[in-house]
């Protein structure tokens, strides 16, 4: 890979590539082809993840591992999603951690698209309403009180609050701007540098309301679907939990894997593991996890898991969409209101006191 082509910023088109190139060569090596064959046939059929897969089948025959030939030739991977094509390179399962991260990947794509449907026309309103209560505020509410300051009279509470917000955007708007993109910009370049930053923040956004479920569940359901694979492949829990927690993105709920890990190393019963973590506030997974281990059919087992915490996000984010919408709408009928009064009561008053002098 070029030096230009690394310094230049991945963009949609270059995940899609990626994601096409992924889910061909999980759709040949599910067909039985060994990694060599399928990646030179999906290299042969055409499009811009051929070109993508020819690069990567280069890199395969001068003896990397293809998780080392992605991490080149495919920059908008992220580390959690080569992680899982290393953990089927490790456990001979590359088919199936191929499969997953397909699936993975498309999934992601539409649950983006729907959220961004479903908080773009709310966000909207609320900026919108923002807006003309600061125009409001700003620039036409003290062109018509001056009126009133000339008379003497009080103005009404309504107008009093317009104009105290305006003067606080005028204040104190501009510093706070700047200081809110500092702000994004330290707390982003510290996610990138240091681990344990990223680590808190992670923990921080768990604990946000409904975005913090949607994290949970999003994760749970993935690293389940991996660690059903990894076990069937023949790979202890121990092992495979270590290699299902390196594919996980939200560093918080990587490290709670972890010592899911370590106590499984010391002993412990998995689910007994899985409950102290607090992976599942709920402990249905731990309660799961507690039958599969008098059954002994753990992989079909987290396969279920994985399937109730994918309807668990569906369910949050459906209940996201539901309430969004109305919560924008009558926050911009109160704001609009509020506006309307506190422009409209002076301007009747004005023309009272025309009326009287």
């Amino acid at each position: 890979m070029s030096a230009r082509s690394r310094m230049r910023r991945p963009s949609r088109r270059d995940r899609r590539s990626a994601s096409e190139a992924i889910g061909r060569l999980a759709y040949l090596c599910r067909a039985g082809l060994s990694t060599s064959e399928a990646l030179q046939i999906g290299a042969d059929c055409g499009g811009p993840s051929a070109r993508v897969l020819a690069r990567v089948s280069q890199l395969v025959r001068r003896g990397l591992s293809l998780e080392r030939a992605l991490s080149r030739c495919c920059p908008v991977l992220a580390a959690h999603e080569l992680a899982i094509i290393s953990a089927g390179e490790r456990c001979g399962s590359l088919a199936k951690a191929l499969e997953v991260l397909d699936e993975q990947m498309q999934r992601s794509v539409c649950e983006r698209k729907r959220l961004v449907s479903a908080l773009a026309y709310p966000c909207f309103l609320m900026t919108t309403a923002l807006a003309v209560l600061c125009v409001i505020s700003v620039f036409v509410l003290p062109a018509t009180t001056s009126m009133y300051e000339n008379s003497g009279t009080a103005l009404p509470l309504t107008t009093t609050g317009l104009i105290a917000f305006g003067r606080t955007v005028v204040t104190y708007g501009p510093a706070a701007l700047i200081l809110l993109c500092v702000a994004a910009a330290a707390t982003a370049t510290a996610r990138r540098s240091n681990a344990r930053a990223r680590e808190h923040t992670d923990a921080l956004l768990l604990a946000v309301p409904i975005l913090g479920g949607l994290v949970r569940a999003g994760t749970r359901s993935s690293a389940y679907r991996v660690l059903a694979a990894v076990l069937e492949a023949g790979t202890d829990m121990a092992e495979a939990l270590g290699l299902v927690a390196a594919t996980i993105e939200n560093r918080a709920l990587r490290a709670r894997f972890v010592r899911v890990q370590e106590r499984v190393l010391k002993g412990v019963r998995p689910a007994a593991a899985l409950a102290s973590a607090a992976i599942d506030p709920t402990g249905i997974d731990a309660g799961l996890l507690r039958a599969a281990e008098a059954g002994g059919g753990y992989a079909e087992t987290l396969r279920r898991m994985s399937m109730i915490a994918q309807g668990e996000y569906q369910e949050t984010l459906s209940a996201l969409s539901k309430a969004a919408e109305p919560a924008a709408v009558i926050a911009m009928a109160v704001a609009v209101g509020f506006g309307a009064l506190g422009l409209y009561q002076p301007i009747l008053g004005s023309s009272a006191i025309l009326a009287a002098g």
